[in-house]
């Protein structure tokens, strides 16, 4: 039986250290398929030694936000910021609006209800998009989401915003995930008020250790999250490095098409050892299983680390390893 400690409040993928106190044999021997984050990152290029030891220049910054606006391919009416990782907005932004109803829909990347209710609000969890109560002046979701990897339709997500507006309220899109399915974003049909949208570097580019995620959308909440951020956020070697990573177009097309047939080829093995797939994207796959818990703590013992959850222990998350 399942004997691990996690539960959804401190359980994160990649804790290979934790793992291996656990169950034996230290980080390196590990497969890591906890994460949702590309095994092949993108190759850190030559940084120019003025980036480790200077504050990073304004024009560096400016630099960045235009070549990431135009890969996220964000509408002009977005306001647009970097940050220091995208988990850094998900903590602020609850501070930014008076406390009220939070709908969030459900099962989704806990971290956004945690850090919404610590900050005194109140929490309704919904299934879908239409479950949302009148009351609710916030509404959360991740799409791609983590983990069933369902994407919302965008006419959806801009009839629902136009709704919120009415009442001053705010639609938070978690879009960590989308870069393997840019045409689902909702980036170009952005409005500059009533809602916010995240991004993640470090999922698509494999470089999470870099920390470095975006915000778009709502002009005054942008501000306010600037204002929050203060100066120097991003370090000087984080932009250098996805200002080459995001030009770098040939990377970016031969990822997207491997991603893919990675996917392809995880799902056929899983469902061959009779899990069935749920969901998930080019970055992870969703399954349901009747002994998901023992699943999880036979791989562990075998040093390959997937991702469980407490609240429905008849699913896991499965990385997609870097090679067959």
């Amino acid at each position: 039986m399942f004997s691990g400690t996690y539960n959804r409040n401190t359980f994160h993928g990649g804790d290979l250290t934790d793992a291996g106190q656990r169950y034996g044999t230290q980080a390196p021997a590990w497969i890591d398929l906890s994460t949702g984050i590309n095994p092949r990152p993108y190759p850190i290029p030559d940084i120019a030694p003025a980036a480790w030891h200077r504050l990073p220049a304004a024009g560096l910054e400016t630099n960045l936000l235009k070549s990431a606006r135009n890969y996220y391919n964000l509408s002009d009416n977005a306001a647009f910021i970097a940050a220091p990782g995208t988990q850094s907005l998900i903590q602020i932004l609850p501070y930014l609006k008076d406390l009220t109803d939070v709908a969030i829909i459900t099962p989704t990347y806990a971290e956004h209800q945690i850090c919404w209710q610590r900050a005194g609000h109140r929490i309704i969890q919904c299934k879908s998009l239409t479950d949302v109560p009148d009351t609710c002046t916030v509404v959360i979701l991740v799409s791609p989401n983590n983990p069933t990897g369902t994407v919302y339709d965008i006419d959806d997500l801009t009839e629902l915003s136009k709704k919120l507006k009415l009442r001053g309220g705010l639609l938070v899109i978690d879009e960590a995930f989308m870069d393997v399915s840019p045409d689902q974003s909702i980036g170009s049909a952005l409005p500059g008020t009533g809602v916010i949208v995240l991004k993640s570097f470090g999922k698509f580019f494999g470089l999470a250790g870099v920390r470095l995620g975006f915000a778009a959308g709502d002009h005054s909440i942008i501000t306010q999250l600037k204002d929050r951020l203060g100066p120097w956020a991003v370090s000087g070697v984080a932009m250098e490095i996805a200002l080459k990573a995001f030009k770098d177009v040939p990377w970016i097309t031969q990822t997207r098409n491997r991603l893919a047939a990675d996917r392809q080829r995880l799902e056929k093995l899983l469902s061959k050892a009779e899990l069935t797939v749920l969901g998930g994207t080019d970055l992870f796959s969703y399954v349901r299983a009747e002994q998901a818990l023992q699943i999880y703590e036979h791989l562990c013992h075998k040093h390959i680390l997937v991702r469980p959850f407490t609240n429905t222990p008849d699913k896991l998350r499965f990385g997609h390893p870097a090679n067959a």
